[in-house]
């Protein structure tokens, strides 16, 4: 039986809501030892059983999976699949809104359930993806959607999920055939980070003014769509997910998210290995982008693969991402790229040196 075969299965069990039984098959759980010759049941679209001897209930369709291996979802957490169809065409994509500050952007809404670019991630074991807007300083809010369903409804596991945030770049390009001068450089910098900061204050005194409602002498206040969306961040309901990539970034997005007192999870961190003990200590988060990406700016070109992963250092939760949507159909290649890179992929030859 195929991967597709395997998936039509799962999908007729969450459309019919009649119950499955997979028989058979090397299963490889999430958090646990592999069963060979295991027994998944699902109910309802949802493994309800896993194990080795499983009694099959009684009236379930019986799938033989032997020889087969049944592995989870691969679930990227940051993509814009469903908000994209042709990058090169402006009518397909609908990732960014206007202004910079867009808590309410909710990408769950914007889904393109037709898009074709799903069913080519779902034959490459995505089943789940956490899509979210881009553009700006708040980008919006993460949904976590399944790549197979009719509706907005019938797909969102939950939207919103998080808040995206992506940090200002902090560097000053100081060469003097520099676009920019450094003083108007480092006003947009300023002005970047000081309209982040606004929203999530604006946002407190919008929750206290809204909790002070029917108060004797307090007046109504009008609905605010915007800094409603930042609520449940502030809470501490939602995490907020801060796409930040160099040390400077990161730093003021680890004092920052301090500061607030919310739930970080940081994102991309390219050079998070040159402060991994600093994201250890505030015990936050990582979705750190793939293996096989190119060096950064500045850096050698095998830096990709020849830095310390941040694992190295110290332990930590982790997970992988990537923006792009034509990469998906090969995601299920990078984790094993990963586990056997080496900490350097060759010594080049210094000049002058004979080998």
């Amino acid at each position: 039986m195929s991967l597709v075969s395997l998936l039509v299965a799962a999908a007729l069990a969450a459309a019919t809501g009649e119950t499955v039984a997979l028989v058979g098959g090397m299963l490889h759980p999430v958090s646990g030892p592999d069963v060979a010759g295991g027994t998944i049941v699902l109910r309802d679209g949802k493994i309800a059983a896993l194990g080795a001897g499983l009694e099959i209930p009684a009236g379930a369709k019986v799938v033989d999976i032997r020889g087969r291996h049944v592995y989870p979802s691969l679930f990227p957490v940051l993509t814009d699949l469903g908000l994209v169809e042709i990058s090169s065409i402006r009518a397909t994509a609908d990732t960014t809104e206007l202004g910079e500050i867009n808590p309410q952007a909710r990408a769950d809404f914007a889904m393109n359930f037709d898009s074709e670019l799903l069913p080519v991630a779902r034959s490459a074991g995505i089943l789940i993806a956490g899509v979210t807007p881009g553009g700006g300083i708040v980008s919006g809010s993460l949904a976590a959607m399944k790549l197979d369903g009719w509706t907005r409804e019938d797909a969102t596991l939950k939207a919103p999920a998080a808040i995206v945030v992506r940090w200002p770049d902090l560097a000053i390009d100081r060469p003097p055939t520099a676009r920019l001068s450094v003083r108007l450089q480092e006003k947009r910098r300023d002005e970047a980070l000081e309209k982040l900061k606004n929203a999530f204050a604006d946002a407190r005194a919008y929750s206290k003014a809204k909790a002070a409602e029917g108060k004797a002498g307090i007046p109504r206040h009008d609905d605010d769509p915007k800094l409603e969306a930042l609520l449940p961040a502030l809470d501490g309901h939602l995490p907020i997910i801060v796409v930040a990539q160099r040390v400077a970034q990161i730093r003021a997005a680890l004092a920052w998210a301090k500061e607030e007192n919310v739930k970080l999870v940081l994102a991309g961190a390219r050079d998070g290995w040159r402060v991994a003990d600093e994201i250890a200590g505030a015990n936050v988060p990582v979705i750190v982008e793939q293996p096989l990406d190119s060096a950064r700016e500045g850096g050698r070109g095998d830096d990709a693969r020849a830095r310390p992963h941040p694992r190295h250092r110290r332990p930590r939760r982790l997970a992988r991402a990537r923006q792009g949507r034509d990469s998906h159909r090969h995601r299920r290649r990078h984790p094993g790229s990963e586990h056997a890179r080496p900490r350097r992929l060759s010594r080049r030859p210094r000049p002058g040196s004979h080998g």
